[in-house]
Order: C-alpha cells, then sequence, then structure tokens
C-alpha cells in the first residue's frame, strides 16, 4: 500500500507540473506590424519624380513570399511612366514618410556602349546617384523588418531619368 501511495504522489505532482511555453517557430511566431503604413516618393531638386507602383505589401494583408517580384523586367515596369528630366552626375532623393526602413535596394538599366547593362545596388543614406549623360530605368525595393528580422512590408517602385 506504502508503494501504492509513493507511485500515486509521484504521479500526481509530475502531472501537475507547469506546462513548458511551446517553443517559438516561424509558423507561431507573432510579428509585430507597423503603426501605419510608410509611403515612399522619389524626388529630384524639390520635385517629384513620377513613378510607377509595382507591390506594396504589409504583414496585415500579404505575405513576405508574395511581396517581391520574381523578376524584374525594367522595360515592363517602367511602361507609362514619363521619364523625369535629371542632370548628369544628379542625385534623387529617396523619401520616407513613416517608420524607417531596414533596407532600400535598387537596380537600374542603362544603355552602354550598344549593349544593355543592368546593375543591382543597396542604397546607402537616402540618394540614388544618376551617372552620365544617358537613360536610365529604376526598380526600387524598400524593405521594413522588426528587430529580429522577420517581415513586416515592403514597396516596390519603378521610374526612369533622362540624365542631360
Amino acid at each position: 500500500m506504502r508503494k501504492l501511495l509513493i507511485i500515486f504522489t509521484l504521479t500526481l505532482s509530475a502531472a501537475c507540473q507547469a506546462d513548458e511555453a511551446e517553443p517559438v517557430t516561424p509558423e507561431n511566431k507573432e510579428v509585430e506590424p507597423l503603426s501605419e503604413e510608410p509611403s515612399v516618393s522619389l524626388t529630384y531638386d524639390g520635385e517629384e519624380i513620377n513613378t510607377k507602383d509595382i507591390k506594396s505589401c504589409f504583414i496585415n494583408d500579404c505575405s513576405e513570399e508574395s511581396a517581391y517580384v520574381d523578376e524584374i523586367n525594367h522595360e515592363e515596369f517602367s511602361d507609362g511612366v514619363e521619364p523625369f528630366q535629371v542632370e548628369e552626375e544628379g542625385q534623387i532623393n529617396v523619401e520616407v514618410e513613416g517608420e524607417e526602413p531596414s533596407q532600400v535596394g535598387y537596380s537600374v538599366q542603362y544603355e552602354h556602349g550598344g549593349s544593355t547593362t543592368s546593375e543591382d545596388h543597396t542604397l546607402e543614406g537616402g540618394e540614388i546617384p544618376v551617372h552620365g549623360a544617358r537613360d536610365e530605368k529604376f526598380f526600387l525595393t524598400v524593405n521594413w523588418n522588426d528587430d529580429n528580422g522577420e517581415f513586416q512590408g515592403a514597396v516596390s517602385k519603378a521610374f526612369q531619368v533622362t540624365a542631360e
């Protein structure tokens, strides 16, 4: 009887211990959304540049997988956007109203020596340089992540400039 009492007590005490917290995994991790969706604009010499919105995706209404394009097509994305006139060696300002982004990147396409060249860049600071007298097509991607690197949102835009 005494053995039965000891076994019952051990079983009861093991059953009454607090459950361990569920481990945090990407599937059950709650990502804090941005307090409000930021807006992104581009200016040159104080004047707003015409852009084409390609994607705008925030954690409240889409997933990270659907936030980005599969392939950058400068021709298609900039189709219908009037080229903006800039000075050779000018600077295009990327302006974000709202929370600062985690990363800003862009791709630029231009004609050089009879062939089409594309270059990808990560923006350091808030200015995109214009190089030389030529037409350039840009694809801009602005990303927001929380302190743990989890996706909160992304915006992508296309635009064109003509430098003289």
